[in-house]
């Protein structure tokens, strides 16, 4: 398939006229049309646009190799092993906080001589601690979504939400 080819499908795919295109880009539509017919390429400054429009990556436009969500998948699966790190370490915490601060009672109560009441509030302490430190954190970073499906949706809403001004018009 050819670069003309791509830029012809990837605008019928978006539902756009070559008059819309040319006016978010900034040319004539006749431009748009020799684009699509290879009779000419568009200029190196015109490709970032033209990708941000169709949400698709410059390999995805110039080379026809479709490996947008590849790279969303990627750093996913690395995101997924820092967060899994990072939710190990949090209960490890919290965990520990626990088992220390209920062995630590009868220490608090026999050998530094405190009394009940103290010894018991100091351990509903540390255990409310450890049970602030793990509720933030699972509130703090949500779960991430994870299907093609749920990604596929991302892309058509960035789809429609990427607008471009004409050069013309940022210029007042």
């Amino acid at each position: 398939m050819t670069l003309g080819e791509r830029l012809l499908k990837y605008r019928t795919e978006a539902k756009m006229s070559q008059d819309i295109l040319a006016e978010k880009l900034g040319v004539t539509r006749q431009t748009i049309s020799k684009w699509e017919t290879d009779q000419s390429t568009p200029e190196f400054n015109k490709i970032l646009p033209l990708c941000q429009i169709y949400g698709i990556t410059t390999d995805e436009l110039i080379k026809g190799e479709k490996q947008e969500l590849e790279r969303l998948e990627e750093p996913k699966s690395s995101y997924t092993t820092k967060r899994n790190k990072q939710k190990a370490i949090v209960i490890s915490i919290s965990v520990f906080l626990y088992c220390m601060s209920t062995f630590s009672f009868p220490y608090m109560i026999e050998v530094a001589e405190y009394e009940v009441n103290t010894a018991v509030m100091q351990l509903m302490g540390i255990w409310t601690l450890a049970t602030v430190i793990l509720i933030y954190f699972f509130i703090s970073h949500p779960k991430e979504k994870s299907s093609k499906k749920e990604a596929t949706k991302e892309k058509k809403n960035y789809k429609e939400s990427v607008s471009f001004v004409n050069e013309s018009e940022k210029v007042e």
